[in-house]
């Protein structure tokens, strides 16, 4: 049996189910069944395996119910890793599996992240350096420009009471969902009213599917002829511990 847990610290669990009332307990390759003291199971509550713990590791199951095992990992670090376990029943046919009736655990590890890659995130706008600047902003049609050398993007052709929009892709590189925290907020050493009611976000926090993207709007309505500045951040929001 194969189960395949797609999560970091995640905790899974697994059913096993008996007909009869037998004694029920497992063990881990490497320290089979016969080599363990039966005591020793009923003492020990749990059993570790590498990053998984799997408890309880014994136990008795009553006529038509059923056992409910828990199935913690703890990943530490990223990959896909496997470990065997064994189930054992009392008094079962000893020439069926003689170390035990075998069961896979396998997790794939992951390291949440976002895509850094600007022609991922600037997909619907042209991408230029800094020395190819004044003839691009010359010639783009649209909202504006990626400027790659400065990490800048740049609204162009703007009225002023306008409202123009940019739309950013925003990627999660893992194949896990992950929660990102969006804002806007002024340059270093200049204050927050700047840029109140000229720059304006849309949504503040999104939730992505693992290897999916969603877009975040960015608003630009300038009251005046002059340059506004203001710094744009995704990041990623941890789950606690």
């Amino acid at each position: 049996m194969e189960s395949s847990f797609p999560a970091l610290g995640l905790a899974a669990w697994a059913h096993l189910e008996a007909k009869a009332g037998r004694t029920l307990y497992w063990g881990a390759q490497g320290t089979a069944i016969s080599h363990q003291p039966l005591l020793e199971l009923f003492l020990q509550g749990h059993l570790r395996l590498g990053m998984f713990t799997v408890s309880p590791c014994s136990g008795s199951v009553h006529p038509s119910r059923m056992q409910l095992i828990k199935v913690e990992c703890l990943a530490e670090q990223e990959g896909t890793w496997e470990e065997q376990i064994y189930i054992d029943i009392m008094d079962r046919d000893p020439t069926d599996n003689p170390l035990g009736i075998p069961f896979t655990l396998i997790v794939e590890t992951c390291v949440p992240g976002l895509v850094e890659n600007v022609a991922s995130i600037f997909k619907e706008y042209p991408i230029c350096s800094s020395a190819d600047l004044s003839h691009q902003l010359q010639s783009v049609k649209g909202t504006g420009l990626f400027v790659r050398d400065e990490n800048r993007f740049i609204f162009s052709k703007v009225q002023v009471g306008q409202e123009a929009e940019a739309h950013f892709s925003i990627c999660n590189a893992c194949r896990l969902p992950c929660d990102v925290a969006l804002s806007i907020k002024p340059l270093p050493g200049e204050e927050q009213s700047l840029i109140n009611n000229i720059f304006k976000l849309d949504p503040v926090k999104m939730s992505i599917r693992g290897s999916s993207s969603a877009v975040a709007t960015v608003t630009f309505t300038p009251p005046d002829k002059q340059s506004y500045d203001c710094t744009f951040e995704a990041s990623l929001e941890m789950p606690k511990g």
